[in-house]
């Protein structure tokens, strides 16, 4: 999902279009058997696009061999727009492994160079696509595979299968939390994940699926009662379902019949000088959590994120950048909840 405020943008849609400089890009192993058939070619300059129309909340299928590959969204006006791409597969080729298909986007805008002047001075630092955590992450990566790489060990340790409960395995009643319900949970204290803070936190919204705890010593600037409520609707309808059909329920280990969330400026300070270093942990989770022996677990399914904090000098997160990561943060974070 990106927000856009130029003139207007096209999108080169295809199957394993050509790559950069004329080299066509190989199609990946198919897993054995038959090899996939060669990609068509790459349709050009983009002479005839299709035209992308839509009211807020509309979508529109398009077929890739329309408009040899290419859409064209109009401008976005004052307030700017998003649009989110998703590529689709009909067919593709069968094997043991499963469907595969390949595809490459591509994208180019179309402004004028005053238009391009005044878009580039008018960007904040904040969101210049050349800064901060829109850079490659290099710190944030490897905290993620410190965290993979530590899990792998825990699974291997005696009892590590104890967690492996479903929600629906336990002949007990669920007792989920309620709105004001304040706790104190284990929280990584280093990127190593070594040692832990306490920190306490009040239940902010709970729903069917979610519940959403917010620390209690957060910066000031930080999250609105009415931001927590919509990402915790996006969860319960749409991301917890997402990520359950695709890769499994969930355990419930604390018997509390929901996902909780910890929102916490512990995460913030995981990232040390995000300003300096341009790579920011947006939010994590440890299976430590649902191994109720080891040091630092909270036993039950949590995972975590950061909050903002717009007067950090060395770590500036601002209210509409946390926001805007929360979603993806909680969708990627439970997929890891499921997969451990």
């Amino acid at each position: 999902m990106k927000r856009t405020q130029l003139k207007s943008v096209v999108v080169g849609v295809g199957i394993l279009l050509a790559a950069c400089g004329g080299e066509t890009v190989e199609p990946p192993d198919n897993g054995g058997g038959t090899p996939p058939p060669p990609p068509p070619p790459p349709s050009g300059a983009c002479a005839a696009p299709v035209d992308i129309a839509l009211q807020p909340g509309s979508h529109v299928v398009v077929n890739p061999t329309d408009g040899g590959g290419c859409v064209r969204f109009p401008a976005p006006g004052n307030q700017g727009a998003e649009y989110l791409y998703a590529a689709l597969a009909t067919n593709g080729t069968e094997s043991q492994l499963g469907v595969s298909v390949s595809y490459k986007l591509s994208g180019a805008s179309v402004l004028t160079a005053s238009e391009a002047a005044t878009s580039a001075a008018a960007l904040p630092p904040t969101l210049d696509p050349s800064l901060g955590a829109f850079k490659q992450p290099r710190s944030a990566e490897a905290f993620h595979q410190r965290l993979r790489a530590s899990e792998r060990a825990l699974s291997e340790a005696p009892g590590a299968l104890l967690f492996n409960r479903s929600p629906t395995s336990a002949n007990l009643v669920a007792i989920p939390p309620t709105v004001g319900h304040q706790r104190t949970f284990k929280v990584c204290e280093t990127t190593d994940c070594n040692g832990f803070v306490d920190v306490a936190a009040t239940a902010k919204y709970v729903g069917p699926k979610g519940a959403i705890y917010l620390d209690n010593s957060v910066p000031a600037g930080g999250y609105t009662q009415a931001d927590l409520d919509a990402v915790g609707f996006l969860f319960d309808n749409y991301l917890y379902p997402i990520d359950t059909t695709a890769f499994g329920r969930e355990s419930d280990l604390d018997n509390n019949g929901v996902v909780v969330v910890l929102l916490t400026d512990q995460v913030n300070a995981l990232s040390g000088n995000c300003n300096a270093e341009g790579s920011v942990i947006l939010g994590y989770f440890f299976g430590t959590d649902l191994l109720t022996g080891q040091q630092g677990s909270n036993g039950g399914e949590v995972f975590y994120g950061l909050v903002p904090d717009p007067n950090n000098s060395t770590c500036t997160i601002s209210r509409d950048y946390a926001r805007g990561y929360l979603a993806p943060t909680f969708i990627h974070e439970f997929q890891h909840m499921i997969s451990f």
